[in-house]
């Protein structure tokens, strides 16, 4: 399970925070079952629960938790338990899998269109850059940790489309 966007928002400190998985096979215990991070990936957390309160064929359910109190929105995932270890895919923590979208507003002034773009911000979440989708991205400057940035075009004097992103730790 990741945790780059809360990560990213500010919503979880890897130094200071622990992450838990809590279901049916623990007694729904917040803090009985603690996932680690990788040392690959600092904000993938991983662990291995031995479940003996499930027949193999039978549906598990689960949900992640945050030291110990603040448990994911919405409704509980599950899973099918087989006779065998398994390994389950690759997933987000509130299953929130980016940094959401990014507001457009634009205004002509003469020949120049000044833009201004806006987003959910948080201290590790930045703005790329790039002309194209087959350049690289680039960090934009002063983006870190911002939720809005203004940019002005000038179209007549040739200068390029941009693509916008948003990136995280």
């Amino acid at each position: 399970m990741t945790l780059g966007v809360p990560v990213g928002r500010g919503t979880f400190d890897p130094a200071a925070s622990t992450v838990y998985v809590a279901g049916a096979f623990n007694n729904w215990n917040a803090t009985a079952s603690v996932l680690t991070n990788t040392v690959a990936e600092p904000y993938v957390y991983i662990g291995t629960i031995d479940i003996k309160t499930v027949a193999p064929g039978g549906s598990v359910p689960y949900k992640f938790v945050m030291n110990g109190t603040a448990w994911e929105t919405g409704d509980n995932r599950a899973f099918i338990l087989t006779a065998n270890a398994q390994t389950l895919p690759f997933d987000y923590w509130d299953r929130v899998d980016s940094f959401g979208p990014i507001a457009i507003s634009a205004v002509i002034n003469s020949f120049q269109v000044e833009t201004t773009l806006s987003w959910n911000g948080g201290p590790l979440v930045r703005l790329q850059s790039a002309p194209d989708l087959t350049s690289p991205w680039v960090d934009v400057p002063d983006s870190l940790g911002q939720a809005t940035m203004t940019f002005t075009f000038d179209p007549a004097a040739g200068e390029p489309n941009r693509l916008f992103r948003l990136v995280g730790p």
